[in-house]
């Protein structure tokens, strides 16, 4: 009867060393290179227009659930999931300064979707002005 306790426990073990070892953390699930497509409806001064931009970001693993964003965005994120939660981030130059919030992303496959509301102030003519934007943003990694 012990031995086929013994045998018991050891097969267990096992099953449980194999299902840890391979389970994929959720931010394993992020990590790449990003081709970026940005459509944002900015108001800027008086006007207003839809612009369109692309980049690429890299998206590398901090820990099981959470990741540095660099490139097109830089800011950090918490991953549950398919989702991922961007920090906010403040960005300044020359130009003026902006500070961009972030919606939920969502990983379907190989494309990432995130929203996201810009604010700040940029400068044209050494005058600067007000601005605000809503964008959409479909990354696809490469």
């Amino acid at each position: 009867m012990k031995k086929h306790i013994l045998i018991f426990v050891a097969i267990i073990s096992l099953a449980i060393i194999n299902v840890a070892c391979s389970e994929q953390n959720d931010a394993d699930n992020f990590v790449g290179t990003y081709s970026v497509s940005t459509v944002q409806n900015v108001t800027w001064g008086n006007a207003s227009a839809t612009l369109t931009d692309y980049g690429v970001f890299r998206i590398t693993k901090i820990s099981s659930s959470r990741v540095q964003v660099s490139g097109y965005f830089n800011t950090t994120g918490k991953v549950v999931g398919s989702n991922i939660y961007l920090k906010s981030y403040t960005d300044s130059d020359a130009n003026g300064t902006s500070t961009i919030d972030f919606g939920t992303g969502t990983l379907n496959g190989n494309v990432l979707t995130i929203t996201s509301t810009q604010s700040g102030q940029l400068g044209e003519n050494g005058v600067y002005y007000l601005f605000h934007s809503t964008g959409n943003h479909t990354c696809v990694r490469q």
